[in-house]
């Protein structure tokens, strides 16, 4: 009964979820007359329709496989997946054949259920774990009428038959996870719970028994029923093939005393079982007799679509396209005929995927997925049209045409979220991610994916992601170092789950983005670690890849006997097992290393025309366009053009009909060359004009590269001895796109060719462009040894130009790699001496741009602004506009150095207008940065700063510069961080790290740690501050980055003395600071060290060595005539003697200090001296008269400067000197402008405070008590205890003051002085009436019965009481304790020195 009412809970919750359209559904589906028929279902409702289906028994206990169906056929995935566990639960009872396959065994549990499947994980979107037979197409009544026919035809729901086979076939999702080749798809596995494992595993010990009773055993047609549902369970269950198999086959035997149509079960069902297990050939016998069986049989049309279909599926599998193409049709061909719709779905699916997948042709799977949708709509079932969607999009992008592909994958992105199933919504986010052109889109979809497999625990669709991840950062954002670490993410998982086979793809993805990375050793390990993957796994196909890719590697390494041995074994393999595609495979790289390691060309063609016959047979076009390029380079190897003319016009024609911009770029560009060595000049340049229009339209930078190598080798190639002039210029092109290992090759390549020519001209420039590309690799000691070499060889042959373009580069290394500019400048002394000696004006101009920026690293600004003007000056008379738009920027940044903006701005802004209308990005891209820089620093105006540096960083996207995009990421974080917005600049800094991780250049890891560490140290997070710049140290230290070890000192120092308050600490890191400036020359550094530890030693109260340090700095400033420091160090000077106590030097020093800063109009530093001076003469001279002056001059820089936080300082500074000189009005009124500008609470505490002291001065104790109270709640809230204690004592004061006043009114009342009473009255009503915080001050303690001398000491000790209030601390210390007559507590404890006082007894 429980269960039962389990079942009535089930059915009443179905109810509860279909829509109006799921039930006229549901009313199609179940109107024939073999099942409820059209007159009861017409009207009834879905409870009503689910009890007439329990009262025929066609669902019930143990049986709910038809409404398993019926769901899936509505898109109620998740709601079958529930029935079906409840199912699934019941116990099974005996039953006949009939009973027990007619509705579930045959159609259910032949795959896994829910989630991705063990193998492979595509992107592409599946039917639900439905097997068998969907309820398919329309079938009128045997008995039907016309009449009745008509009717069924016009009603406005749609008839769906309810026919069904009676053989299982794959689905959807298991088909994919075994025809897709692991290197292009992604897993998709089982969600199988252990609680369902644990109900098959005791239903199957249940049906076990039950095979060994004696009934069964006597009757043969039970054995096959139970054989089936064991096997069954095994296979899709417990996932025990073998076991399975066992079973099936035992079924096959009770079959031979059985009908055939029985028979025909067991043989589709061995048939899957050996699909599974990857022995297709097995699995086609066993099809291919299940058909035989079927064509015999009358009536059983869905039968034979059924066993077409599933030829076609194993066809597939053992790679035999060409007949499971032409099965396909067959089964499509016997749907239509039958109406069967559903199956007609399935099978123009299956078409396309067909198509698409194995013969490369998005175009015709286009079509197959429009009439699938058409179906789907019109069937009204939303899963199917969900699928359609997802199809469709691949199709798209399979044509390149990416914005319908979006548009596709969003409508099912869109869908999928409807319907609530994640396992869609997974693939769907992966799909749309792909496809957006912007990478934190990108990111956004497949991070969300990534976190809906996270949050279902589905490992399998954590991998999918990982890996379409790691295609993303290798295929489209060119990152192939995060890429690897996406792989590696994959790897893990897969090793987690225990999956072997994903294991094999991800150790496989890893070799191969080693591979494209030109790394071949470790390709080689990966490799190799798949082949054994695949030799474990027994699965030949895989052995075949990889035997392959192992030989492959080694090809490229030059261990050709290793290479040739792994080809052999892979064709050998190959051949043995069918595998065509396999051995289209490995003669492709036989044929490339006969041409390109034999320089057997004419060898090459024997092996390019195998791989074309093999690629038309399996009608795989992509390949197909791949032989004829390589049969093309062959002729043109051979010097046969003519024939290497056809050859490319057959490569151009099939990359066009695939839609393949790149492959019709090579193409193009190959027939360029070719007609170039025919003589065909017309016709070579309207090929070559035409790649590079379409590599320029499509932004392919490596097609461009490719079309200009083309020009230039073509040209050359008919003069063999200048072939490395080509590899150069190759060289070149792939150091400008950064790719400098490339480029390492083709200059070794050049070398090598002009060393077998004994060109020293040439030997002595690729020797240079070698020692170039190891400087920007960061292997200097190489790059030394080569530009040596090159400087010797040219000076040895007299080559002036060599000798010119050797110091210019041996200038760039001391300038950029080693941070020696005084080296630098030397080296581009020598290149402009050749250069003018060689009369190039261009070289000149190059020359003198290199020593402007040398003298500018020197902070040298007015010598960097001579030699940038001369630069321009160069430029503008050769007319050269991207020189001219370089040396502007170059003159307009040095403007801003000197702080000269207005000349700044305009060197600018005629560089972005001449930068603009040449076209020249990368010169926009500069002066955006140089305009952000001067918004920053100069102008302080940060939100206009990101707009530059936002612009910046577009156009550093647009051309793909990595190097230049961490660029941006670091000016966006400092600006933030200048804005005080830490967490932001924290971000930005993180992605600045990220990108020269992924970049791999370790000198530009050095920076963004050390600005993650000033940000974590803005925000109070010191560990990790010090962590990051000990990184940061660890780095420069290791690259021998001098320049940086230096600034990196400069900051641990800074932590050390500000932060963690060590200043011995500090002491050390500013002292090897100074050894490293003093090394590289650098004397602003050095002057910036003295500063340091002059900080230092005052951090540690050793004033004396902080002045001597002081002075050095200062005396160095006047040397170098450097303003700001000299400003600087007289400060620093100045607070030393004051210190000191050496009150007149200081304010000699603060006097010279703001003479300079007026002399430079320096505001900001006239108005930090001001206050200095001003606190000079108020707190230490005691001249409040004059520190007034100061600070009103500080309050109209302040306001002038709109700086607020000064501004509040100054009417702070003026209140308290007002209040010293006793103008206690006009403190009130600077210290009432201070609580308005207040907005911390620390700052509001001491405004209140003030304003009560002022009140309190004034007399006005009720408004004083406001203000104080006002502060003791700040405090409070702040939970600063000290600032409470201080402001309850000054409470207390006011209760004392009025005890006093009173005392002295009770003696004038009992004496009969009116006009004392009077006098006396007008101060307390001045005074108010202040409540006591404390008990009131003990009596007056004196003893004279002469109570008009009590009553003057009563007043004189009230108003004595009110002068003291208003004393400083200093001068309240000395009035209280000199122990005189006077004093306000003579005869107590209170009026002798400190040391007696006795706080207990008193």
């Amino acid at each position: 009964m429980a269960q039962l009412s389990r079942l009535a809970q089930l059915y009443l919750k179905i109810s509860d979820n279909l829509t109006e359209d799921d039930v006229r559904n549901l009313r199609s589906l179940l109107s024939l007359d073999e099942i409820l028929g059209k007159a009861k279902v017409e009207k009834a409702t879905p409870l009503e329709i689910f009890n007439m289906l329990v009262d025929n028994n066609t669902i019930g206990k143990g049986n709910l496989g038809l409404l398993v169906q019926i769901l899936r056929c509505l898109g109620k995935g998740k709601l079958a997946n529930e029935v079906e566990r409840l199912e699934q639960e019941h116990e099974i009872e005996a039953r006949g054949i009939e009973n027990t396959n007619s509705d579930g065994s045959d159609d259910a549990q032949t795959t896994p259920k829910e989630g991705y499947s063990a193998a492979t994980v595509s992107r592409d979107s599946s039917a639900e774990e439905t097997e068998v037979k969907e309820i398919i197409s329309v079938q009128n009544p045997p008995a039907a009428t016309p009449e009745n026919q008509q009717t069924t035809e016009a009603s406005e729901d749609t008839d769906v038959h309810c026919v069904t086979s009676e053989l299982a076939s794959l689905h959807i999702r298991e088909l994919e996870r075994l025809i897709h080749e692991p290197m292009k798809t992604l897993a998709l596995g089982t969600s199988e719970t252990d609680t369902s494992k644990d109900d098959a595993r005791e239903r199957l010990e249940t049906l076990l028994a039950e095979l060994d009773t004696p009934a069964v055993m006597a009757d043969q047609e039970k054995q096959f029923g139970l054989y089936c549902q064991i096997g069954d369970l095994y296979r899709a269950k417990l996932y025990n093939l073998q076991s399975a198999l066992q079973y099936y086959q035992s079924m096959l035997e009770c079959s031979k005393a059985l009908s055939k149509d029985v028979k025909a079960k067991a043989l589709n069902r061995l048939g899957l079982t050996y699909d599974m297990l990857g022995e297709h050939e097995a699995a086609v016998r066993n099809h291919e007799r299940v058909l035989d069986i079927s064509k015999v049989s009358v009536g059983d049309e869905v039968d034979i679509c059924v066993a077409y279909k599933n030829l076609a599926s194993s066809l597939i599998l053992s790679g035999k396209v060409a007949e499971a193409k032409s099965n396909y049709k067959t089964a499509l061909r016997v749907a239509r005929e039958t109406n069967n719709q559903i199956e007609g779905i399935y099978i123009h699916c299956k078409l396309g995927d067909l198509h698409r997948v194995q013969l490369k042709e998005p175009q015709a799977s286009h079509k197959y997925y429009t009439k699938m949708l058409a179906l789907a709509i019109e069937l009204r079932s939303t899963y199917w049209e969900m699928l359609a969607y997802n199809r469709l999009g691949l199709a798209c992008e399979g044509i390149q045409d990416n914005e319908m592909a979006l548009e596709w994958s969003k409508k099912y992105l869109e869908i999928s979220q409807e319907s609530a199933d994640k396992r869609d919504q997974i693939i769907a986010h992966m799909n749309v991610g792909i496809l957006q052109g912007k990478v934190n889109q990108t990111s956004s979809h497949l991070d969300t994916a990534l976190q809906m497999a996270e949050q279902k625990g589905d490992q399998y669709g954590q991998m999918g992601v990982y890996m379409h991840m790691g295609d993303m950062q290798k295929d489209k954002f060119n990152s192939p170092r995060t890429s690897i670490q996406y792989y590696k993410q994959y790897l893990s998982i897969a090793r987690q789950v225990g999956d072997r086979l994903q294991e094999g793809v991800a150790i496989s993805r890893l070799g191969l983005v080693h591979y494209e990375m030109r790394e071949y050793e470790e390709a080689l390990e990966w490799y190799q670690k798949h082949l054994k993957i695949s030799q474990e796994r027994d699965d030949k196909k895989e052995e075949v890849t990889a035997h392959t890719d192992v030989g492959n590697t080694y090809r490229l390494l030059g261990n050709i006997e290793q290479a040739t041995s792994q080809f052999s074994k892979a064709l050998e393999l190959a051949q043995q097992t069918e595998d065509e595609h396999g051995q289209l495979r490995v003669y492709i790289f036989m044929g490339d290393m006969q041409k390109d390691q034999f320089r057997s060309p004419r060898t090459s063609v024997q092996y390019y025309e195998r791989c074309l016959a093999l690629a038309k047979q399996l009608n795989n076009s992509v390949e197909e366009s791949l032989a004829y390029e390589r049969l093309g380079h062959a002729q043109y190897e051979m010097g046969e053009y003519e024939q290497a003319v056809k050859w490319h016009q057959k490569h151009l024609d099939k990359s066009q009909d695939n839609g393949d911009n790149k492959q019709q770029i090579r193409a193009q560009t190959n027939l360029g060359r070719t007609y170039r060595l025919l003589g065909s000049q017309e016709k070579a340049t309207s090929h070559i004009s035409t790649a590079l229009q379409l590599a320029q339209q499509t932004g392919d930078l490596h097609g461009q590269m490719e079309v200009y190598f083309s020009m230039v080798l073509a040209r050359q190639l008919g003069n063999r001895f200048k072939e490395g002039v080509a590899y150069n210029r190759l060289g070149l092109a792939h150091s400008e796109m950064r790719e400098y290992e490339t480029a390492l090759e083709w200059h070794q390549k050049h070398l090598k060719a002009s060393q077998e020519s004994e060109d020293k001209k040439e030997q002595v420039t690729a020797l240079r462009n070698v020692g170039d590309t190891y400087r920007l690799l960061g292997k200097l000691d190489q790059a030394k040894s080569h530009f040596n070499t090159a400087l010797q060889m040219a000076q040895q042959t007299g080559d002036l130009h060599g000798q010119m373009e050797v110091y210019f580069s041996m200038g760039d290394l001391q300038r950029e790699q080693l941070h020696t500019p005084g080296a630098a400048i030397h080296d581009y002394n020598q290149a402009l001496v050749l250069a003018r000696k060689l009369g190039n004006r261009f070289k000149e101009g190059v020359a003198y741009n290199r020593l402007g920026l040398a003298h500018s690293e020197m902070r040298e600004y007015e010598t960097a602004l001579e030699w940038h003007q001369k630069h321009l000056k160069a430029s503008q008379e050769s007319e050269d506009k991207k020189e001219q738009v370089t040396a502007l920027r170059n003159v307009g940044d040095t403007y801003r150095l000197l702080g000269k903006l207005d000349q700044a701005t305009s060197h600018f802004d005629t560089a972005l207008q001449m930068a603009q209308q040449t076209g020249d990005l990368h010169g926009q891209m500069q002066v955006y940065l140089y305009m952000g820089e001067m918004q920053r620093e100069q102008l302080h105006s940060p939100r206009t700063a990101i707009q530059y540096y936002e612009q910046f960083l577009a156009l550093v996207r647009q051309l793909g510069d990595k190097h230049e995009e961490g660029v941006a990421y670091n000016r966006l974080g400092r600006v933030h961080f200048a804005m005080e917005e830490y967490e932001a600049a924290l971000e930005w800094d993180k992605k600045g790290l990220e990108i020269s991780q992924e970049i791999g250049d370790k000198n530009k890891q050095v920076i963004p740690h050390q600005v993650i560490a000033d940000s974590y140290k803005a925000l109070g997070k010191v560990d990790l501050a010090k962590s990051h710049y000990q990184l940061a140290m660890t780095i420069a230290m290791e690259t021998g980055n001098k320049q940086e070890q230096m600034d990196i000192y400069l900051k641990l120092g800074d932590l050390h003395r500000e932060q963690l308050q060590e200043p011995q600490v500090s002491h050390k890191c500013y002292t090897e600071m100074l050894v490293l400036a003093r090394d590289l020359e650098r004397k602003d550094d050095e002057r910036l060290a003295y500063n340091r530890l002059g900080l230092a030693c005052a951090g540690m109260q050793d004033h004396e060595a902080a002045l001597e340090w002081h002075q050095k700095h200062l005396k160095m400033s006047q040397e170098d005539g450097n303003n700001n420091e000299q400003i600087t160090a007289h400060q620093c000077i100045a607070r030393s003697y004051k210190a000191l106590g050496k009150l007149g030097l200081t304010k000699s020093h603060y006097q010279s200090a703001i003479g300079i800063s007026k002399e430079t109009g320096d505001k900001n530093e006239q108005m930090a001296i001001h206050r200095e001076l001003g606190d000079l003469h108020r707190e230490q001279l005691h001249e409040p008269q004059v520190s007034h002056k100061y600070y009103t001059e500080m309050l109209a820089l302040a306001r002038d400067l709109e700086k607020k936080v000064e501004e509040r300082q100054a009417y702070n500074r003026l209140g308290l000197t007002c209040a010293e000189m006793n103008d206690h009005n006009g403190a009130l009124g600077w210290h009432q402008q201070v609580l308005e500008l207040s907005l911390e609470n620390g700052d509001k505490i001491i405004a209140h405070k003030c304003i009560g002291y002022s009140y309190r001065a004034l007399g006005k104790l009720d408004l004083a008590k406001i203000h104080y109270q006002s502060a003791l709640t700040l405090a409070m809230e702040t939970g600063d205890k000290q600032e409470q204690e201080d402001i309850n004592r000054e409470l207390g004061n006011l209760d004392l003051v009025r005890s006093h006043h009173e005392s002295a009114r009770t003696i004038s009342m009992e004496t009969g002085n009116v006009q004392e009473q009077e006098d006396i009255n007008r101060e307390l009503n001045n005074l108010g009436l202040a409540r006591s915080h404390y008990q009131p001050a003990r009596p007056i303690a004196n003893e004279t019965e002469n109570k008009q001398e009590q009553e003057n000491i009563a007043k004189r000790r009230a108003r004595q009481v009110g002068d003291m209030v208003s004393l400083g601390l200093s001068e309240f210390d000395s009035w209280l304790y000199d122990g005189g007559e006077g004093h306000i507590f003579q005869g107590s404890v209170c009026a002798t020195g400190v040391e007696k006082w006795d706080i207990e007894n008193e």
